[in-house]
């Protein structure tokens, strides 16, 4: 959301705007640069404003400063007014900080990650039916029944996901989108000046606060989601296929 190449501070694209010009020729040149006009020696370069179009003395153009002062106010109303659910642009650092606290702590007892912890290597490429099974297993009734039993509950826990539908594993990849997409966000508007310096850069301001409530609200029903939805079916599931681990552990003699 926020580019490297496009400033978000006011006076970072004031600054922008300002050149040196020559007094003497009007020969241009991008501030802090070397190069030379036909004046030689006598040139007198000055900063100079391509908004205004006239020469200043400072860093900034003195007048789009003053501009940008009073409409940098009332755009601080309207992202206001935008965020009043957060609390205001004040605030937004306290929203966020709260909203990430609890998806942590919901995701840290609820995740599907927290539920299915992954098998070892060796138990895993025993479940894939495209990889050969250990020399001698296929002429061994036990171990065979281990592997099978194996397959079987692996298999089990992959429909328990898939039953999940949507609330499962998409719903907590859209929880981690929406915090990283309202960090984002409170990141450009933490980093503003109240400077505004035109159109595009209102606009990304605004768009940066409409993200950063979007993705809170978002976040807050994606979170009840989590918490609401039904695991059980799917942690008898595992429960069984680690129990199959063990018995394929004890029966193939592996470890």
């Amino acid at each position: 959301m926020n580019s490297p190449e496009v400033p978000t501070r006011g006076r970072d694209i004031l600054f922008a705007r300002v050149v040196e010009r020559c007094a003497v020729c009007r020969t241009e040149r991008a501030r802090g640069s070397s190069a030379e006009c036909r004046c030689g020696t006598a040139a007198r370069w000055e900063p100079f404003c391509t908004r205004c179009l006239k020469a200043f003395a400072g860093e900034v153009c003195p007048s789009c400063l003053a501009v940008a002062e009073t409409n940098g106010r009332s755009l601080r109303l309207a992202l206001d007014a935008t965020l009043a659910k957060s609390g205001g642009l004040a605030a937004t650092r306290t929203a966020f900080t709260k909203a990430s606290e609890r998806a942590d702590a919901t995701m840290r007892e609820f995740a599907i990650r927290q539920v299915v912890t992954p098998i070892p290597e060796w138990a895993a490429r025993l479940a894939d039916r495209n990889i050969a099974l250990p020399p001698g297993a296929d002429r061994s009734r036990s171990k065979m029944a281990a592997i099978n039993d194996l397959r079987l509950e692996v298999s089990s826990v992959r429909l328990a996901l898939s039953n999940l539908g949507y609330s499962g594993a998409p719903t907590d990849e859209k929880v981690a989108r929406n915090l990283e997409a309202a960090r984002e966000a409170l990141a450009l508007l933490e980093s503003w000046d109240g400077l505004s310096a035109g159109a595009d850069h209102e606009a990304r301001l605004k768009h940066a606060a409409d993200a950063f409530g979007a993705a809170l609200s978002t976040l807050g029903i994606l979170l009840e989601t989590v918490r609401r939805r039904d695991l059980s079916p799917l942690i008898e599931a595992v429960v069984r296929r680690d129990r199959a681990v063990r018995a394929a552990q004890q029966a193939l003699g592996v470890g």
